[in-house]
């Protein structure tokens, strides 16, 4: 575990954040752990609680984003920390916007929100100090994406609870990141609490002893997180399952394949790297040579990278982003070119590296694509229930 989540879970204990006990929770339901984001009130905490949910966005999401977005109440105060110990920290400067309870009807921040407006392109990360049911993503998701023609990059809050959501099927930031399509993260789970404070002590007595330790093992947090990590070994082993099919297809027929002449020969090295050259050539002599070698070198080459593109960020959460799967592409193209040139069972072609790096952008798009198919599809059917 990073020494900052080590250090985030001892502060929210010296903070009164996070008390263990025996406690009856709003919902009704026993626990023995209870946080409320509330107890931060001092400037030093606050300062602290905003460099910890910097490091946690910085290290899941990087800095590639613009506005920190914090639901109204507590999710504004959250928002300024943290939005200040970014420039602290990494010398970026992040905007901080918060949507407001009743509209403002008056004055020259009248509408729904405070702080800096939403702007079309905006890349924005929602950020919350813990999502029991969701509710607040609810209704704050549609208002910011109705705002301006915006990407939410994900959703980071303190504490993962680990409970059975609304559902029931999966905790709260499962059913979120199902519901709307974007990442969610916590700076530490429970499971990470448990991990660091068992047999610990802490303010002069030991917070997580043996039987409590063994009552939170029994409860949902842990059936939750074993059928996420259930969920997600799936996902990833069928993606795992495909990609090696995939990729055992590719290399048949990009080196081994006579029909596509992959076979060895005695003939020089063969090689262009003048952009354009062969694509133009066969636009040039397309009735020369024939409509099917025309497609099968233009067309083959583009859709031969497009499995890539959607399996690649399915498989690695890292590639979620257009920049990566494009270099990505680009450098395992370059290395089937390298190794046609070397064994000789084709040509180093620059053309070919430029239509399989389009072929891998065009992946990536089917997959953006369907994923949020799949988000509206289930924002319809829940909105239907």
């Amino acid at each position: 575990m990073e020494a900052y989540k080590q250090e985030f879970i001892d502060f929210m204990v010296e903070s009164d954040v996070l008390k263990f006990g025996d406690f009856t929770l709003k919902s009704g339901r026993k626990s023995p752990f209870f946080m409320n984001a509330g107890a931060y009130v001092t400037g030093t905490q606050l300062m602290r609680l905003g460099e910890y949910y910097a490091k946690a966005i910085h290290e899941t999401y990087g800095d590639d984003f613009d506005v920190l977005f914090g639901p109204a109440y507590k999710g504004i105060p959250i928002s300024v920390v943290t939005a200040v110990a970014y420039a602290k920290l990494y010398g970026k400067e992040v905007r901080y916007c918060s949507d407001r309870k009743e509209e403002k009807d008056h004055g020259a921040d009248k509408g729904s929100f405070l702080g800096s407006s939403l702007k079309d392109g905006d890349r924005v990360v929602m950020i919350e100090d813990v999502t029991t049911s969701g509710k607040s993503m609810e209704e704050t998701v549609p208002k910011v994406r109705g705002a301006a023609n915006v990407e939410i990059v994900g959703l980071m809050v303190s504490l993962n609870r680990m409970e059975m959501g609304l559902g029931g099927k999966m905790s709260a930031l499962d059913e979120i990141r199902e519901t709307y399509g974007f990442p969610t993260n916590a700076i530490v789970t429970m499971e990470e609490v448990v991990e660091h404070l068992y047999n610990k002590e802490c303010q002069g007595k030991i917070v997580i002893n043996d039987e409590k330790k063994q009552l939170m093992h029994t409860m949902n947090s842990m059936d939750v997180n074993k059928s996420m990590d259930d969920r997600k070994k799936k996902r990833r082993l069928i993606a795992g399952v495909l990609f090696t099919v995939y990729f055992a297809v590719l290399f048949y027929f990009l080196f081994f394949s006579e029909k596509m002449g992959r076979t060895y020969s005695e003939r020089a090295y063969h090689y262009n790297l003048v952009p354009l050259k062969e694509i133009m050539r066969f636009i040039r002599y397309r009735k020369v040579l024939g409509i099917y070698a025309v497609v099968l070198n233009l067309v083959g080459n583009i859709i031969a990278f497009m499995p890539f593109g959607t399996f690649l960020p399915i498989y690695y959460e890292r590639c979620r982003k257009l920049r990566y799967t494009v270099l990505y592409s680009f450098e395992l193209s370059l290395v089937v070119e390298i190794l046609q040139l070397v064994f000789k069972v084709g040509s180093l072609d620059v053309d070919d590296l430029i239509l399989n790096t389009i072929g891998g952008l065009f992946g990536f798009l089917v997959y953006e694509l369907v994923k949020q198919f799949i988000r509206k599809t289930t924002e319809r059917k829940k909105h239907d229930d």
